[in-house]
Order: C-alpha cells, then structure tokens, then sequence
C-alpha cells in the first residue's frame, strides 16, 4: 500500500481557484456584558435569523484593569466555552 502525499490527494493546491465577493460587512454593536465590561458583537441582529444561536464572536478589549477591578459574567447557557 502506497501512502499519497496531501498534494496528491487535493490535487496541486488546496487553495480555491476562483474569486468571490464580500457578501455584506457587518458592523458590530457595542453593549454591556455581565457585570458591566463592554463587547462588542456583530450579532444576533435583524435579518441574520438563520445564525446558529451558539455562535459567537465577541471583541472585548484591551482594558487595563487594576487589582480587584476585574468584572465577571453570570451564569449563562455558554459558560465554560472557549470563547
């Protein structure tokens, strides 16, 4: 049994070959997250329905932050997912 190589197996390039377009560009809101520390989330937002409600991407920020002053999130149906 003769092992291919990954070139050999998705032909020489396992780029795309063709163009596309943007699509739309989406601008996150801002908003307050737990207990007060600022996000910033492209959705949910009207029209987008169909995105999968576990989905996430959340810009937070640098912050700088001084002893104690770090500021949590309650608990939530997402807890303990690398985020």
């Amino acid at each position: 049994m003769t092992r291919r190589s990954d070139d050999e197996a998705f032909g020489e390039t396992a780029m795309t070959e063709s163009l596309r377009t943007v699509d739309e560009v989406i601008t996150a809101h801002r908003t307050l997250e737990g207990a007060g520390f600022e996000v910033r989330r492209p959705f949910p937002r009207p029209g987008r329905d169909l995105i999968d409600p576990f989905l996430l991407l959340d810009e937070m920020g640098p912050v700088d932050l001084g002893p104690g002053q770090a500021k949590g999130a309650p608990d939530h149906p997402h807890r303990g997912f690398e985020t």
